[in-house]
This record gives C-alpha cells, structure tokens and sequence, in this order.
C-alpha cells in the first residue's frame, strides 16, 4: 500500500513540476543512446 501511495504521490509530482519530466526525459536519452553506443562498438 505504501509502495503505491509513494508512487501515486511521485505522479502528483510530476503533473504539477514539469521540469521533472524534461530531467527523466533527458536522463532517459543519455542511457539508451549509451546502451546503443556500447550494443554498437
């Protein structure tokens, strides 16, 4: 129950900060490109 407030409240979060999302977004980017780069070489 604890696990799905804290997750449900991180969401609240989110919606009201944008710049969250923009920050995930922009760490998401730099590990898939990594994981390619490294698939790749």
């Amino acid at each position: 129950m604890m696990a799905l407030h804290t997750a449900t409240s991180d969401a609240h979060n989110m919606m009201k900060y944008p710049y969250d999302i923009l920050t995930a977004a922009c760490l998401f980017i730099i590990v898939v490109s990594t994981s390619i780069m490294l698939a790749l070489s």
